[in-house]
Order: C-alpha cells, then sequence, then structure tokens
C-alpha cells in the first residue's frame, strides 16, 4: 500500500510539473520581429564579446565590450588594438558610444606602447550601481 500511495505522490507532482513548468518557460519572450541590432565600428573588433545590462532608475543601457577595437585616440598615439567598452541604449534609434576608460592616456604623457597594446580591453564587463 505505501509503494502504490508513493507512485501516486510522485506521479502527481509530475503531473504538477508539467502542468506548471511550461507557464514559466513561456514566460520569457523575446522580440523577433522588432530586434534591436549593435554592430562594432570596425572590423574583427569582437565586438559583442562580453554583454552586460545595466539599468537606472531612468535609463537602460547595453554595456558590450570590443577587446580587438582601434580606438581613434590610441590609434594617433601609435596604439593598436587596445579594445574598447561600448554604451549602448536598447531603443531602436540610440547608438552606441565609447566609455573612456584611459583618460591619462591624453593628458600628453606618452604611455608605454607594450601597457596598452593588445590589452583586450573589454574582454569581460560587469555592470552594478555606482
Amino acid at each position: 500500500v505505501r509503494c502504490v500511495y508513493s507512485m501516486q505522490k510522485t506521479a502527481v507532482a509530475y503531473l504538477v510539473l508539467v502542468l506548471v513548468l511550461p507557464g514559466v518557460i513561456v514566460g520569457y519572450n523575446v522580440d523577433v520581429r522588432h530586434p534591436v541590432v549593435r554592430r562594432g565600428f570596425h572590423d574583427q573588433s569582437f565586438f559583442g564579446f562580453s554583454v552586460a545590462q545595466f539599468r537606472t532608475s531612468t535609463d537602460s543601457w547595453i554595456i558590450a565590450g570590443a577587446p580587438r577595437d582601434n580606438i581613434t585616440r590610441l590609434t594617433d598615439l601609435g596604439i593598436t588594438r587596445s579594445g574598447a567598452i561600448y554604451k549602448c541604449g536598447v531603443s531602436q534609434n540610440s547608438a552606441c558610444e565609447v566609455v573612456d576608460v584611459d583618460t591619462d592616456i591624453v593628458k600628453g604623457d606618452r604611455p608605454e606602447q607594450d601597457a596598452f597594446q593588445d590589452q583586450w580591453l573589454g574582454s569581460s564587463v560587469a555592470a552594478g550601481e555606482n
């Protein structure tokens, strides 16, 4: 009698999972008819190598890494493939802009080229508060 009761409980549990689980899975929706597509500015930049979502109380962004990107102000100094991080709006009409993280380079001091050449900036991104 215990075995039959245990089997019935298991069957009921599976039935509940089968009935409830599709509702949870179907609840996630991706808009395939109107996608928002972002592309890097340079070929071979690996734009989108890493991606994170960021939201404040007033706006939302996608943070995208491009670890092989060439940033103009660095290529002017002879530094190539330093990588970049982009902040992209999530609406159809918004564009991506470079997040300026290496501000000391443009202050007049010529950096050691090896420190920034092929540094893979943007190979890993994370977004959070502050």
